[in-house]
């Protein structure tokens, strides 16, 4: 028989307990959000199930019967045998049974015998428990922080294995230890993560996955404390869409009687096994088949995500995986890390090879999913009105809890006829808050854009505290439109607002204790939200979402949502012209960020502009080759923008003849040359003017020729060219 031994991989950090009528530790939102998240990145809320040739393991248990005297038993060895023979047979289906580590053990222990309390347990348990396996611990009377349970677990990657209970509430009959180990493999109550509060799972099963205990073959349960009789819900109640709730009495994770408790659903047997192979699995467990598992960094990504794939088995000497969609497409390395460059939801498959040459496979289906908003780009404005059949075709609503959401009402920001979205944060009846809902919007392209304008109406009014100080809740709801602008990146808050500031300054908001849904009355109560983005350079597209997050203060309202893209392109400046004989090259500084290349124009007569030439996108320089001598020219250069957006033009730069012309009078004759004064002239000068130009091709002076000299003496050490005219012939002297 081989046994293994692995390390543990922590994955939720809360405790559980379950009392007589209700649980012990209540878990906090952030042990809650933990926990989806980790359900979430398994994908196995409702498509797995534990495999025909999932291998059977045994796994190491303790027994530690407190006592309060010497001799006591707490309970006989053959009540201890019968114990575990009921747990191994309700665990089978898991593919997993008990064994006992040595003999049953009996601590002498008065003082907590019958007055246990949570605060105790390292002082009972430090010395007695077996290491990597799961100590239960029995005691005649059992506390959680004061309050009486029959028992308690935790979480798997929370704290030591201990599991405490009750004598009373085992020895019975009654399934307490089933039901705390269900807790100990990660399984929630039926009717939640809460120990005392109702479910928000819907009746007709469409949020299974992410209410309730998150299992979708278990039925909606409104908590059965006091609504069982001889193992018969009788209860009333109703859930959010008015169905009558129909839940199980028999499920060992319920809040019915002790006797009734005696099952649990296949659902809840893969969350087990999944809790044993990925977060009890360093437990002294004996297996004599192979076993194989996998975890994953993360199931959900964008495209060009690389996830990292860690195998996990046992009795395996070699693997062999297959990634659907991914690159590599097979792999034997234990740890590889794939590629995923196509949306899609993809499907991954790992065979491990033990050393006797046998084979196991595991597949997880539709496990990776990867989206590719690139995809479902749109280059429009996005400005949504709400009739009263529907919300606009760019928006989809995100409601991760399936419960309350946004929704069409017959209300407006104008006061007139017509509709907004509100949802109803009064009565959102949540498990755990804050509860999230978020309106998504379709990306935008980034070709050419310089960014967004987004603007929206709210209207909203804040609760009271219902202590009679009139004072505003200090944890109000909450507005915030984000942006992200790639995959890889966090999104970025562009607004957010909430409370007072979210209701636009009303100082009188409805209490408490108000039965009536916020309604918005006239216009003065809409309040207008709006916030300009900058496209970055490194922006893949732009997507914009609306998230509400609800506090139970009361009804938000939202109006005239607007996502106007600005394709506008800033002009070009400090246009210069560099000249020679054939050719006149442009170069201008590039002001835009969104500009999809340059357009050159041309006038022979300054006014009349004709395109001449083109560039591509960040180009900051054209040379114009197609030159005639004995022209002026003047230029200009524009950005192009998207589709038929351009900026104004830059400066416009003249370019004389100068450059150009090829009949050089040669009976003028000029000296010095470097020049450092004056330019003294010989030929036929009389009525010539002249024109100095330097590097770039500016005009630095001209004028009339007068006593065959051109003064220099004021000009800067350089370069400059010189034309002379006579009317009748030139000279260009460099």
């Amino acid at each position: 028989m081989r046994r293994f031994v692995l390390l543990l991989l922590a994955l939720f950090c809360f405790e559980i307990s379950k009392g007589q009528d209700a649980c012990g530790t209540e878990a906090t939102t952030e042990d809650i959000l933990f926990a989806k998240r980790f359900i979430k990145n398994t994908r196995l809320g409702s498509i797995a199930r534990v495999p025909d040739n999932a291998a059977f393991v045994s796994l190491p248990i303790k027994f530690h019967f407190v006592v309060e005297n010497e001799g006591d038993l707490g309970a006989t060895d053959e009540q201890a045998d019968e114990l575990l023979e009921r747990m191994n047979a309700i665990y089978a289906p898991a593919k997993m049974s008990f064994f006992h580590v040595g003999d049953y053990n009996r601590i002498v222990d008065a003082d907590n015998y019958n007055n246990f309390d949570s605060p105790n347990e390292g002082a009972v348990a430090v010395g007695n428990e077996v290491r990597n396996a799961i100590n239960v611990f029995f005691f005649g009377a059992a506390r959680s922080g004061g309050n009486p349970v029959c028992g308690y677990a935790r979480f798997p990657g929370n704290g030591p294995d201990r599991i405490i209970v009750a004598y009373g509430c085992v020895l019975n009959g009654a399934t307490t230890l089933e039901h705390e180990l269900g807790h100990y493999f990660g399984l929630w109550h039926t009717h939640g993560k809460t120990n005392n509060g109702t479910t928000d799972e819907f009746v007709n099963g469409s949020n299974c996955g992410t209410a309730g205990d998150d299992i979708c073959d278990t039925p909606a349960d409104p908590n059965l404390s006091g609504q069982v009789t001889n193992c018969a819900y009788t209860g009333t109640g109703r859930d959010a869409n008015g169905d009558i709730f129909k839940p199980n009495p028999a499920n060992i994770m319920a809040y019915s009687p002790d006797q009734c408790q005696t099952l649990f659903t296949p659902g809840q047997f893969d969350r087990i096994r999944l809790g044993f192979e990925t977060g009890r699995n360093y437990l002294d467990f004996t297996t004599d088949d192979l076993i194989v598992n996998f975890s994953f960094s993360s199931s959900d990504g964008c495209v060009g995500d690389q996830i990292r794939f860690t195998a996990n088995g046992f009795g395996i000497d070699s693997w062999a995986w297959e990634f659907e969609g991914g690159e590599p497409a097979t792999s034997t390395d234990p740890e590889p890390i794939v590629t995923f460059n196509n949306g899609g939801l993809f499907s991954v498959t790992l065979t491990g090879t033990g050393t006797n040459g046998e084979s196991v496979s595991f597949t997880r289906e539709d496990l990776i999913l990867i989206d590719d908003p690139l995809s479902r780009l749109i280059d429009d404005a996005q400005v949504n009105a709400f009739d009263e059949n529907e919300i606009g075709e760019n928006i989809t609503v995100d409601n991760p809890d399936n419960f309350i959401t946004f929704e069409l009402a017959d209300v407006n920001s104008s006061g007139e006829a017509g509709s907004s979205l509100f949802i109803d944060n009064f009565n959102y009846d949540a498990q755990s808050l804050p509860q999230t809902d978020r309106l998504v919007l379709l990306p935008l392209q980034v070709s050419g854009l310089k960014g967004v304008n987004v603007s929206l109406k709210a209207a909203y009014q804040a609760r009271r505290n219902n202590d009679g100080s009139g004072n505003i809740q200090s944890i109000y709801d909450s507005l915030k439109l984000n942006i992200s602008t790639s995959c890889t990146s966090a999104s970025l808050a562009l607004i957010e607002t909430g409370g007072v500031e979210l209701a636009g300054g009303i100082t009188n908001p409805v209490p408490t204790t108000s039965s009536e849904i916020y309604e918005p009355e006239s216009p003065e109560e809409w309040i207008e939200l709006s916030a300009f983005y900058e496209l970055g350079l490194d922006d893949e597209f732009v997507a914009l979402e609306i998230e509400s997050i609800c506090y139970n203060g009361n009804s938000l309202y939202l109006d005239d949502i607007e996502v106007i893209p600005d394709y506008s392109v800033d002009a070009p400046t400090d246009l210069v012209a560099n000249s020679n004989q054939s050719s006149v090259t442009l170069s201008w500084v590039d002001n835009s960020v969104n500009e999809l290349g340059f357009i050159i124009e041309r006038s022979v007569n300054g006014t009349d502009f004709v395109v001449v030439g083109q560039t591509e996108v960040d180009f900051t320089e054209y040379a114009d080759t197609n030159v005639a001598s004995g022209e002026v020219y003047t230029y200009r250069v524009i950005a192009q923008g998207y589709d038929v957006f351009t900026s104004q033009s830059s400066n416009e730069v003249v370019v004389d003849n100068f450059v150009l012309s090829v009949e050089v009078d040669q009976t003028i004759e000029v000296f010095p040359n470097p020049v450092v004064n004056y330019l003294e002239l010989r030929g036929d000068v009389s009525n010539a003017t002249y024109t100095i130009y330097d590097f770039t091709g500016k005009n630095v002076r001209n004028g009339i020729i007068k006593e065959q000299r051109i003064d220099f003496s004021s000009l800067s050490n350089g370069l400059y060219f010189l034309n002379i005219n006579n009317n009748s012939t030139f000279k260009i002297l460099k």
